[in-house]
């Protein structure tokens, strides 16, 4: 009797875990079902276009250097974002962020920023406007897993910095920034100390690796496209 008891209890755990997950993946669907790849190109396309002929000025909402261990951030400033994806100089890619089955259109200006746009009950939307490195360009990964995506930045020679994103109801939050900095040679041995910073704090290897080994140890890099290839 015990036995069936606990059965019959696991099975109406399980039924309401899924009656809660269907609305949401149906939700889902149902938003990538409206919208066919034509319709997704169309719609970013359009909004890319006014832009140019309308230009739009935004304020960088986050800076990739920011949180680093260095005092680098140009959050809050203001930028013509048509100028990230006009040039010939720019890169990007389209590429679905949050598993809603719609690809996040993404640019990036080298020296400059980054747009991140989704489409979000029809209409196109600004995730963000992010500054980036002046050093080499930003990677962009996605981890399936965790449903993150992560940009990665090199900041100077010596650090390297990790911006996790999700992506939730149209609008992007920030998960966790790694960082690490390798410093300078400390003996005729050739140590060379790790400096390890989680959202601008410096943690130890043990706390740092706890959050890289969720967010971005099987992480999936995404290629970029040239404006001019």
């Amino acid at each position: 009797m015990e036995n069936l008891k606990r059965m019959i209890k696991k099975v109406m755990i399980f039924l309401l875990i899924f009656a809660l997950c269907v609305p949401a993946m149906e939700l889902n669907n149902a938003q990538a079902a409206k919208l066919s790849s034509r319709k997704v190109d169309k719609l970013y396309s359009n909004a890319l276009n006014k832009w140019i002929s309308h230009p739009k000025r935004m304020k960088i909402t986050d800076d990739l250097r920011a949180r680093s261990g260095w005092n680098y951030n140009d959050t809050g400033k203001k930028v013509d974002i048509h100028r990230i994806y006009c040039s010939d100089m720019s890169m990007w890619m389209k590429k679905d962020l949050n598993a809603d089955g719609i690809p996040e259109y993404l640019a990036y200006l080298p020296q400059g920023q980054m747009l991140i746009l989704t489409i979000y009950k029809n209409k196109v939307k600004v995730l963000g406007v992010i500054q980036t490195t002046s050093w080499v360009g930003p990677s962009v990964y996605y981890n399936k897993k965790t449903n993150t995506f992560t940009i990665t930045a090199t900041i100077n020679a010596r650090t390297v910095s990790r911006n996790v994103y999700k992506i939730r109801k149209g609008k992007m939050y920030r998960v966790a920034t790694l960082s690490d900095y390798v410093g300078m040679v400390m003996n005729i041995n050739g140590y060379q100390p790790i400096y390890r910073y989680l959202n601008g704090k410096k943690v130890s290897k043990k706390r740092y690796y706890k959050y890289y080994n969720k967010y971005c140890k099987k992480m999936k890099y995404i290629k970029w496209t040239a404006n001019q290839g």
